[in-house]
């Protein structure tokens, strides 16, 4: 198949049910190569040992020359990739200097504003629950992908722009959070402004040799320190002087650490409302239940 489309087979088609045609005339050839081999006709390769009696192959005509960019659509439609060439190579200087590639944003730009640009791979439309549309929109690059969300807003103002294959640039607010509010690796676009990119656009480009440049990473916050947890077991409840002793060290040094008593054979965990400062009490402690009586989490 794909010596076929490089010599030239699928160039000249016209439209996509001359495409059919050709395909099915392709199937059928290569079925009959097959019995011709299994005869003994032709060799391994599928050429015939007698030129006489060997198999050609004719296409149909071309009805009208399709432009590059539908030759690749329907490569990929077909085939699953692109064999010619890649449909964002005649946009590359364009992109360079008027959008951030994809693979320069981190998630320390979260928050950020960005443009960035390629080709529409994939449109998830969804209905929210006050019955408006929204999207999520898979957008490549030569150097990654990544997710753009639409919001209901957007959506009604730039959806017949949310096409597959279609090449566009896209402004908005980077956002690396997850839906509980934490930051991860995943970058999305929440989308702002989007503008689509003609191929007369890359083209008539004049190259300034200025890339865009990429936003200012930030520090993200660092996770808030835990204070430990405390256990301190106890052999009885019933030993009051142990017990006294333990509540004098809490009372004496007021802190954030929590603590748990764990009391005789059943092991009943009982927390305290009192916290301690863990550092100044852990050793007095130790002193009152022994060292393997305390355990710090």
């Amino acid at each position: 198949m794909e010596s076929l489309i490089k010599c030239g087979a699928f160039d000249s088609l016209g439209n996509r049910q001359q495409l059919l045609e050709n395909l099915d005339l392709i199937m059928a050839f290569a079925a009959k190569l097959q019995k011709e081999a299994a005869l003994g006709q032709v060799d391994l390769f599928g050429n015939s040992t007698d030129v006489a009696t060997r198999s050609t192959l004719t296409l149909s005509p071309a009805a009208i020359q399709q432009d590059t960019h539908e030759q690749l659509a329907w490569e990929r439609e077909l085939l699953g990739l692109y064999l010619s060439q890649h449909p964002l190579d005649d946009f590359i200087e364009y992109l360079e200097e008027t959008t951030i590639a994809i693979s320069e944003l981190k998630p320390t730009h979260d928050g950020k504003s960005a443009t960035v640009g390629g080709a529409i791979a994939d449109v998830r439309e969804i209905m929210t629950r006050n019955g408006k549309k929204m999207a999520f929109v898979k957008l490549e690059d030569k150097f990654g992908e990544m997710e753009l969300i639409v919001f209901p807003g957007k959506f009604d103002e730039l959806g017949e722009l949310l096409i597959r294959d279609k090449i566009v640039s896209v402004k908005g607010k980077i956002s690396a959070k997850d839906r509980a509010g934490v930051v991860s690796e995943e970058i999305k676009i929440l989308v702002d402004t989007m503008t689509e990119i003609s191929l007369s656009d890359a083209r008539d480009y004049k190259k300034t040799g200025k890339k865009k440049p990429v936003p200012k990473e930030k520090e993200l916050p660092s996770e808030p320190q835990k204070d430990p947890i405390i256990y301190v077991r106890v052999a009885s409840s019933k030993d009051d002087s142990q017990l006294l002793a333990i509540k004098q060290v809490i009372d004496n040094n007021p802190g954030q650490a929590e603590i748990i008593l764990v009391v005789g054979e059943a092991k009943q965990a009982l927390r305290l409302p009192q916290r301690v400062a863990n550092e100044a009490v852990i050793p007095q402690l130790r002193d009152i239940v022994g060292t393997e009586s305390i355990i710090v989490r």
